[in-house]
């Protein structure tokens, strides 16, 4: 997730199952980029476009 030359933007998903241990790690990693100035949104499995 380098900035790019021309501008774009670069995209990061994580697909997390509730109530596991990788939600744990998912809180941890949403906290890391938060404090690096990432902006993040989380979305519900049942409001995902298929």
């Amino acid at each position: 997730m380098r900035p790019k030359q021309d501008g774009r933007t670069a995209h990061f998903y994580t697909v997390v199952t509730r109530d596991t241990v990788d939600q744990d790690f998912a809180a941890h990693r949403q906290r890391f980029l938060a404090e690096q100035g990432y902006a993040y949104s989380i979305i519900d499995a049942e409001n995902v476009n298929s």
